[in-house]
């Protein structure tokens, strides 16, 4: 059996793809920059939260509390996003390569507050 930590993995990397895919798309809609994050990223936390709410943490938690406190996180974790892609554009860094650091930094933080504060009765 898989422990969560690579059921995190796995959520984790199906999420990025889904994120990568749509932020290749939307800019191609509404050009490269923070929009196209923005509707990636809403994408990509709804798929994210029930895969890790059912299968990577079996949570048994009301569903209002643990999306209450998703939601916390992810808006932590939007809001590092847009900065991160904000600076790195700033300082003139490729597009896609300032996304990957982005995704790299909220991965670890989201891991660390999903297994001890989401997916956790209080």
């Amino acid at each position: 059996m898989l422990s969560n930590f690579w059921k995190y993995v796995v959520v984790g990397s199906s999420t990025a793809a889904i994120y990568c895919t749509s932020l290749w798309a939307s800019s191609l809609f509404l050009g490269v920059g923070l929009y196209s994050v923005v509707v990636s990223y809403l994408l990509a936390i709804v798929f994210n939260y029930f895969m890790n709410y059912r299968w990577t943490f079996s949570a048994d938690v009301d569903h209002r509390l643990a999306a209450s406190k998703y939601l916390v996180m992810v808006s932590i974790g939007g809001v590092v996003n847009m900065l991160v892609v904000w600076m790195g554009l700033g300082l003139e860094y490729d597009f896609l390569f300032v996304q990957l650091i982005a995704i790299a930094v909220i991965c670890f933080f989201n891991y660390l507050m999903s297994k001890r504060w989401v997916y956790v009765s209080s």
